[in-house]
C-alpha cells in the first residue's frame, strides 16, 4: 500500500486540514485572510476552475505561518502520522499520572480505613472500660 504524499493532496484539502489543525472555523480563517467564508469553502471542495493566484495563496499561508512555497509543499500525511505519535506519548504521560494519582487515592483510603479501625477499637475499649 503506497503512503499518501504531499502531492497527493490539494491545495484545497492541504488548506482544510492546516486549517483544522490550528483550530480555525471557515469563518475565523476568512476574517485572517480578508476572504469571504464562502471563497474558503470554494477552495477547500476544489471547486476552483483555475489556480489560486499568488496574492491569496500568500494571504491563505501566512495565517499559518507559511510561505507559499511551504504550503504547497506542506505534507498531511506526515504531520498527521507525527502528531498521532506525538499525541500517543502525552497520551502516555497522561495515564501515568492517572495511575499514580489512582495509587495516591488508594494509599490514602487504605489509610483512613485503618485509622477508622483503630477510632472503632478505641470505641469498643472505651464502652468496656464504662462497662
Amino acid at each position: 500500500m503506497k503512503t499518501p504524499t504531499a502531492m497527493n493532496f490539494t491545495i484545497g484539502e492541504k488548506i482544510r486540514i492546516l486549517r483544522n489543525i490550528k483550530g480555525f472555523s471557515q469563518k475565523g480563517l476568512a476574517s485572517c485572510t480578508g476572504q469571504k467564508q464562502e471563497c474558503i469553502s470554494y477552495i477547500e471542495s476544489n471547486k476552483m476552475k483555475k489556480p489560486l493566484n499568488r496574492s491569496t495563496l500568500a494571504k491563505l499561508a501566512g495565517a499559518f505561518d507559511l510561505t507559499p512555497e511551504q504550503l504547497e509543499r506542506f505534507d498531511p500525511s506526515k504531520f498527521v502520522y507525527n502528531h498521532f505519535e506525538e499525541n500517543a506519548k502525552q497520551d502516555i504521560f497522561i495515564q501515568s499520572l492517572i495511575f499514580s494519582s489512582n495509587d495516591k487515592i488508594l494509599t490514602l483510603q487504605q489509610e483512613t480505613i485503618e485509622t477508622l479501625q483503630k477510632l472503632n477499637d478505641m470505641y469498643k475499649e472505651q464502652l468496656k472500660a464504662k462497662s
